[in-house]
């Protein structure tokens, strides 16, 4: 997902259990259905609604994710990383493997650079 594109989210809880709205940065409203969005997103900055959205991912262990993240002082750096999580095996992060990005050296440079 690109930064900066989706201003904010929000959820129905109205008869569509499971679709998410987002309003782009143009004001337009987007239905999004979590099962069948194929994204990736860095486990290192993502908010924890943003993770909860990935297949095979509920919203608690996306915020245990956060809250693991917050502890530690290191970021994650491959999907193996995330088995340091609480509740999260070898076979979830195997089916979010294709779901995540990490970052590289060079985006990091980048990053901080003026």
């Amino acid at each position: 997902m690109l930064r900066g594109q989706f201003v904010s989210l929000v959820l129905l809880a109205w008869g569509f259990a499971g679709v998410a709205m987002w309003r782009s940065a143009d004001g337009l409203f987007v239905a999004i259905d979590p099962n069948t969005v194929v994204t990736q997103v860095d486990p290192n900055a993502a908010p924890w609604w943003e993770l909860s959205m990935l297949p095979h991912l509920g919203d608690s262990l996306a915020r245990e994710i956060t809250e693991y993240r917050t502890e530690i002082d290191r970021p994650f750096v491959r999907a193996a990383d995330l088995e340091q999580v609480p509740g999260i095996g070898p076979k979830t992060v195997q089916r979010l493997a294709p779901h995540l990005r990490f970052p590289t050296p060079d985006d990091h440079a980048a990053a901080l650079s003026p």
